[in-house]
């Protein structure tokens, strides 16, 4: 069979075929062999922060737990100081917000407070220091009488201005009685007073028990818990509390004063 020719084309090559006796397989010895490196043992380092690092990298945690301590106590006395800012306004007026005590003794008591003018009888006032803006408040203590009268200032503005009360002992011919005088001293000058007498029994031993309130104008007494009387005046708002004599008045105060503050409009 032969294969047509056509004109204009180049005819196939027929393919070559190499006899098997001819093929010589090439032996696996003949071909080149990888050449493999020689193993050695290689460490490889491996990195390791220094302790510098290392505590760099904690600090923030550190200071995270810093930042919350610090922040529980801003707000700790934040919450103190909103809730004792009521209580520290009221008690800028006095020594104490519901009350206070000062023995007689106390450094508290300033002495020779109010001396008297010339050619007027000698006076001796003893006032509470800290103590100049009550205004409405209870006063109680315990005196002894040693001569004459036992008395107490009150609304103590200045030296020249304040309130006194006095309770004396009135002998006559018949059974000693005693009265409860009422006055204010104004620019140094002491007022007219008033006086009330007192029907009650006095004690043997001249010790009495005193309770005194001053409630707006009004100023009351109670004496060995009996109620003595009532006095009205509006000179003076506010003061200190302290004790008076003069002339040969003597008395001594047993165990101090003790203040409690009253609300004005329901007077305990």
């Amino acid at each position: 069979f032969k294969e047509p020719v056509l004109e204009g084309l180049t005819p196939k090559r027929p393919p070559v075929v190499v006899p098997e006796s001819q093929f010589e397989p090439v032996a696996d010895s003949k071909l080149p062999q990888p050449v493999a490196a020689p193993y050695t043992d290689v460490e490889i380092p491996i990195p390791v922060a220094p302790a510098e690092a290392v505590k760099a990298k904690k600090a923030p945690a550190s200071n995270r737990k810093v930042m919350l301590i610090a922040a529980v106590l801003a707000i700790a006395v934040l919450g103190w100081a909103l809730s004792g800012r009521g209580s520290k306004k009221a008690a800028a007026k006095t020594p104490e917000a519901a009350g206070f005590t000062v023995e007689a003794g106390s450094p508290r008591w300033i002495h020779d407070w109010s001396p008297a003018a010339a050619n007027a009888p000698v006076r001796f006032v003893s006032v509470v220091k800290d103590a100049a803006d009550l205004k409405n408040f209870r006063l109680e203590f315990t005196g002894k009488i040693q001569n004459q009268a036992m008395a107490w200032v009150f609304r103590a503005k200045d030296p020249k201005n304040y309130y006194v009360e006095k309770l004396e002992i009135l002998k006559g011919s018949g059974q000693p009685s005693a009265s409860l005088t009422y006055y204010a001293v104004v620019d140094g000058a002491e007022q007219r007073p008033a006086q009330l007498a007192l029907l009650h029994d006095l004690p043997e031993d001249g010790v009495y028990k005193i309770r005194f309130e001053a409630n707006g104008n009004k100023f009351s007494t109670w004496i060995n818990g009996q109620e003595a009387g009532d006095f009205t005046d509006e000179k003076f708002d506010r003061g200190s509390i302290g004790q008076f004599s003069t002339g040969d008045e003597a008395a001594e105060l047993q165990d101090g004063f003790h203040v409690t503050l009253l609300d004005a409009k329901k007077g305990n």
